[in-house]
């Protein structure tokens, strides 16, 4: 609902990977691209100009780093 409420999702995302340890020898991580904005939800699923943008912010991150756009990081508090 807000991009403060999608930070502090992709901030704990981060934290109970991290908490999970290494799994058969390997480390889990998780990169996270972050945009607020509208979406189109259907079938379980979201599209849209908003999932797209943060599908290429997730792509520049690295393990265990969260990324966001400007605009976003305007709206939080």
């Amino acid at each position: 609902p807000s991009a403060d409420a999608a930070a502090a999702a992709a901030c704990e995302m981060q934290l109970r990977v991290e908490k999970l340890g290494p799994a058969a020898g390997v480390r889990l991580s998780v990169r996270v691209g972050l945009r607020h904005g509208p979406v189109v939800e259907r079938d379980h699923d979201v599209f849209g100009d908003t999932v797209n943008l943060a599908s290429r912010l997730c792509d520049l991150a690295s393990k265990g780093q969260i990324v966001t756009d400007e605009d976003t990081a305007q709206r939080l508090s």
